[in-house]
């Protein structure tokens, strides 16, 4: 009986934990209407979508050039949304939809502190999902990106960047509490024909479009409370007593 107790009070430990451990999901719900159309989207066509990122899985690759810095969710598993989908012009188009996919959150801090000439800070979101592509592959290789870009940037022409953050210190949360600026997306999604490994795009489509509501924030979800969890893990230990002491009674004496 010992051994049954402690497997059930460990159970109901992990249970605890699990609950209490969780990722962190954080949302980017937009819309907007393009502004820089391709040959199957006009200007002026609505375009709404949604980012589903989890800070947990959102792992650090470093700086490049001193400038960029970002976070990486390669190839999730066990996902219960997609990481981004947008829609527009009757279409809904997600990611993943291939075989290999990523989320990237980036970081471009070009004023350090003095703004690089030709540069504007900007955090930036992106999602990719393509066929899956080895070396001597042959066949067709399908690809699609979602991405939206926060750029801070003053008015006027040409556009001047400011100092908005601290690239090397930047985590994925701090996109949910850093100021809104100037807000763009795009879609692009490709088909191309490979033979041993060399590919050729075969058509493609691409369009920009102009951000005008943008929600940010938490994903509620449902996480017992401590309270709930000691009933929880009660319950089970008294079940567990509670049978071993009805079969004990049931058998036969030897």
């Amino acid at each position: 009986m010992k051994s049954n107790l402690a497997r059930a009070a460990i159970a109901a430990l992990a249970f605890g934990c699990a609950g209490v451990a969780q990722a962190l999901p954080i949302y980017f719900e937009f819309s907007g209407i393009v502004t820089q159309p391709s040959s199957a989207v006009g200007v002026g066509t609505a375009v709404s979508g949604r980012f589903n990122l989890e800070t947990d899985r959102l792992l650090f690759s470093g700086p490049s050039g001193g400038i960029q810095y970002s976070f990486v969710d390669w190839e999730p598993t066990d996902l219960t949304g997609p990481l981004a989908y947008v829609d527009f012009a009757g279409t809904h188009h997600e990611v993943p939809a291939y075989s290999s996919s990523y989320a990237i959150l980036n970081f471009a801090d070009g004023c350090q502190p003095v703004c690089n000439t030709g540069w504007s800070e900007n955090f930036n979101l992106g999602a990719s999902t393509q066929d899956a592509w080895s070396q001597g592959y042959t066949g067709q290789l399908r690809s699609s990106n979602i991405s939206l870009v926060n750029a801070y940037t003053l008015p006027g022409f040409p556009p001047q960047g400011y100092d908005a953050f601290e690239g090397a210190t930047a985590t994925p949360l701090d996109t949910l509490s850093l100021p809104l600026a100037s807000l763009s997306g795009s879609y692009y999604e490709s088909i191309a024909e490979c033979v041993d490994g060399a590919c050729a795009e075969t058509s493609h489509d691409y369009f920009v479009f102009r951000i005008d509501t943008l929600t940010r924030g938490v994903v509620q979800t449902s996480v017992p409370e401590p309270g709930t969890l000691g009933l929880w893990a009660t319950a089970m230990l008294l079940g567990v007593a509670t049978r071993r002491r009805a079969r004990s009674k049931s058998s036969p004496v030897c």
